[in-house]
This record gives C-alpha cells, structure tokens and sequence, in this order.
C-alpha cells in the first residue's frame, strides 16, 4: 500500500475536459493500451470512434452530450480506467476505490471486478436498456437545500414519480422525476425560497421513472465473468462496499432507481484513514466536493489526474503524493511560512495541490515543456448524467408576473466593480475564446456560491434562478474583474445589465478587447 493512505474517485457522467485523454497519454502509454481495448469493443458494441479523442484536444463535454451522448460515456469509462492503471503500474496502491453514479463501473472495473473489455461491455448494455425506454420522460433539478428539506417538500408534493435522486454535499441534492410532477416541484420549491437549476440530461436518474429499464440491463449482464474486486469499492448508492457474492448485475441495474450519498462515503473514507484523495478523470468536480464535504477537518489531500484543473496535477506528482511526497511537500511550505501561519491546515486544504500545480508549471516553462492550460468546469455531472441518443434538454427560465411598480422597493445602487487595488506585474497573455470563459467562469461561481458547475448555462438567470441577490453578484464581479485583470467599469453600471450567465461572460470578452488574459498559473 502507497505511504499516504489514497482513496481513488471516479467521476459520473460529467468528467469529461477537451483533450483530457491526450494529456493522460502524453503521461503514461499504459493510457494507449486501454484505450485501445475499450475503443476496440466500444466500436463492435455502439458503432462509435473512442480512438478520435485520444489525440482530440479540444471536443468539450457539451458537444458530446449534442452530437454522440454514446460516445462520451465511453471516453469517460476509459479515461477513467486508464488513469487508475496507469498509477498502479507506477506504484500506486490505493487503499479503496469510490465511484459516482455512473463512476462505479469504472471503479469496479478498475478493482478488478471485471476485465476492461467486460466493462465497456456495460457501458453499452446501459446506453441500450435506457435508449429502449418508451414514454419515460422526465428531468432533474439541481436543489441548494439539504436532504431533509427536499423531502419534506416532496413530502408535500405527493408525487410518487419523483424523488431524491441523491446528495452531492450538506446543501447540495439533487430531485429527480416525470415531466410534469416536477415542474410542479420546481413551482413549489421557487415559493419556498429554494434555488433550483434544470439540469441538462435526457433521462431522469435515480427515480422511479427508470424502474422499467432495470430488469433489461440485469438481464443484459448475465455473460459478464465477475471476480472479487482485489480493491475494496465502496458504492455511495449502496451505501456499503461490494462483497463477494453480490449480485453485480443487479446491484448496477438497480442503480437506475437508487439513490446515492457522496458525503457518505468520502466521511467512512477519511474515518478509515485515508489521507489522500484522487479524482480519476476529467476536471475536478469530486475534487472539490471532497473539500466542501470534509472542509472542517484536517489531514487530507484531494487532487485530480486532469491537469486543466487549479487542483490537478501530472500522473508522476501523484504517484509521488503518494508515496511520502505530499507530507514531505506539506511540512516544507509549513516551515517556510513559519509558526504565524496560523491558518496553515486549512490553506493546504484548499491550496495545496494549485501550490504544487504552479510549481510544476513553472518548471515546465523554464524548462521549454509544454503548459496545460487551466479549462476549469464545462458543463455537466456529477448530480446528473445525461445518457442516450437524446441531446440536452434546457428548461427556459420560468416567467414571474411583474408586480405593479409602486409595490417596488427602490433598488440601491450597486458600486461599480473595483478594478486590482495595484497594476499587476506584466504577465504572458493568452487568447481567450467562450468556452473557456464561461468554463472558467462556471468554476469560480460554482465554489463561491456551492452549486455545481452545470447549473451555469448561458442563460441561466442569476437571481431568478439561482437566489444570487445583487449583493453578491457584486461581489462575484469583482473577483471576475480581479481575475481577468478588467478596466473599472463605467459610472453607469447596472447590475441588472448582467442578469444572465452568458452576459458576464459577455462581460469579460468584450472589456478584454482582443480577448487576451493573463495565462493561467
């Protein structure tokens, strides 16, 4: 077992970034080998091309939920596994595997459950039992509550169709259902002063509304060779670890319907000892949800294999985290800060990995190797997955009679959002297009405001929608001006004028003229 005691993640249908499975194989050739062997059953089994992505460095999650839903399931199995191997092999032994939702098969695969080839053979089952469901349509809803408040309110609503799909964090669920009942509950969670985000999936998962497709894919299983896993999987939505003798086939099916709890698992993990977390995939979503969810306690580390993220780093740092690097690397900076740094825990919580993240990239930069950049959160999981052949699906924000005007409360007036105190030192540049922005974007609201990256749409109305008072979005300008060093704004600012997510991205593209930026650290 590696010297820190290390628990791999694998992330859901979302973890995905642009080039993810390039960087992992410019990495380790262990990378090559496995997606080789899923992109070879992958093509037999769902007609689709997994080898494409290993030298595409720039097909964001969005454009595969559009054009090949199918496809990106695939990659996410594969990259998933891939990296997980790829550590092993160079010495990582992790004490325990975690997956989300959709993640467990690759954690499963990745024990040795079964062989890489047998997983994505269930990966396509899973595709073919939910594209063979008729009259099934539904949605899911990103809720900032905790559970119990969400189900009291379903409580209320009295629909057996919808249900808690599953708990990412203490005030981060997810409801899941039919069509109708939960626009009902979406109603009635805005009057109860509950955010609410759509979210972009063409099924409803963990609800009742799938029941019908769970004895198709047990039964699709049934020439899976299962093995016992040689690395304990521990199942969010079983809420146990899997055992020998468990019936695989339906314990994945069952899925469908079931729903998980993410805080669950990461806390039996850390009270087991494990001291260092790794995200197996593309960005950092569990990356952070681990510091959301273990936030008041000390002596962990979380990092991600995606090196576009602040919290990601190369293979090769990991495997060194692993092995003794990671206390070596805390105690050296604690030193260095000395005994006033009093805040010292809870800054390598927070800060640690983009410290070791900046050193690398520094190295790499004197060095002549090429700089990932930082592509932070697209679009998508981990509370929601979007599988089949449909495309994303979003909801138009819902329309609030306008109250008579003398009814209004006058607004105050907003500051304008204050440009960096002092000039910043000269920094390279880098071209910045929109997807990168709102990718970036969507990282820095999701961690400040708790909510995950996919509720962050273009036109997902701030207040509206997601409960940011004008205050906040304030405040949330300002970091953004800070972080892409903007001008002061004009005298007439108008908060109202960036209602909307795309309008702040609107924001940072056209104040940044040719739309540079200083590089990503």
């Amino acid at each position: 077992m590696s010297l820190a005691r290390t628990t791999l993640l694998f992330p859901g249908q979302g973890g995905w970034a642009p080039g993810v499975l390039a960087r992992l194989a410019d990495r380790s050739a262990v990378v090559d080998e496995v997606v080789e062997t899923v992109a070879t059953v992958a093509g037999e089994e769902l007609d689709v091309d997994l080898g494409a992505l290993l030298t595409d460095r720039t097909t964001d999650l969005p454009t595969l939920l559009r054009t090949s839903p199918e496809l990106l399931q695939v990659a996410i199995f594969a990259g998933s596994v891939a990296a997980a191997q790829a550590l092993r092999k160079d010495g990582v032994t992790a004490a325990l595997h975690i997956g989300h939702s959709f993640g467990e098969i690759a954690a499963l695969t990745a024990a040795g459950a079964c062989s890489v080839e047998d997983g994505t053979r269930i990966v396509a089952h899973r595709v073919r039992a939910l594209a063979a469901l008729e009259g099934a349509d539904g949605m899911m809803l990103a809720v900032r509550t905790n559970r119990e408040r969400a189900e009291g309110l379903l409580t209320f609503l009295g629909e057996e169709s919808v249900a808690v799909a599953g708990v990412n964090a203490e005030r981060q669920v997810v409801i899941s259902g039919a069509t109708e009942p939960m626009r009902v509950a979406r109603e009635l969670l805005r009057r109860a002063g509950v955010p609410a985000t759509r979210l972009e999936t063409p099924h409803p998962f963990h609800s009742p509304v799938l029941a019908d497709a769970v004895d198709g894919f047990a039964a699709a299983l049934a020439d899976i060779r299962w093995t016992t896993p040689d690395v304990p999987v521990h199942s969010p939505i079983l809420g146990r670890r899997y055992e020998e003798g468990d019936d695989f086939a339906a314990l994945l099916a069952s899925h469908l319907v079931t729903p998980f709890d993410f805080p669950e698992a990461l806390r039996r993990a850390r009270e087991e000892g494990t001291e260092l977390f790794v995200e197996c995939g593309g960005r950092q979503v569990l990356t952070d949800l681990v510091g959301t969810v273990l936030d008041e306690e000390s002596g962990w580390t979380a990092v991600a294999v995606d090196e576009s993220g602040r919290r990601g780093t190369s293979l090769d740092d990991i495997v060194r985290l692993a092995n003794g690097g990671n206390e070596r690397l805390r105690s050296a900076v604690r030193h260095l800060l000395g005994d006033d740094a009093t805040e010292f825990d809870r800054f390598w919580r927070s800060e640690g990995i983009a410290t070791l993240r900046a050193i690398r990239q520094s190295y790499d930069r004197f060095t002549g190797r090429e700089v990932v950049p930082e592509l932070a959160e697209p679009v998508a999981e981990p509370v929601a997955e979007a599988v089949g052949e449909a495309g994303p699906v979003v909801e138009a924000a819902p329309v609030v009679e306008a109250a008579p005007l003398a009814t209004l409360a006058a607004v105050p007036a907003v500051p304008a959002v204050p440009a960096p105190a002092t000039a910043p030192a000269a920094a390279p540049t880098r071209q910045l297009d929109r997807a990168t922005v709102l990718a970036e974007l969507a990282e820095l609201y999701g961690t400040a405001l708790e909510y995950p990256s996919e509720v962050f749409t273009e036109d997902v109305l701030l207040e509206a929608d997601l409960g940011v008072d004008s205050v906040k979005q304030t405040d949330l300008l300002g970091r953004v001006a800070k972080q892409y060093q903007l001008p002061p704004q004009p005298a007439e600012f108008n908060i109202s004028d960036y209602a909307t997510f795309g309008r702040v991205a609107d924001m940072v593209l056209q104040a940044g003229g040719d739309a540079s930026a200083p590089a990503a650290a």
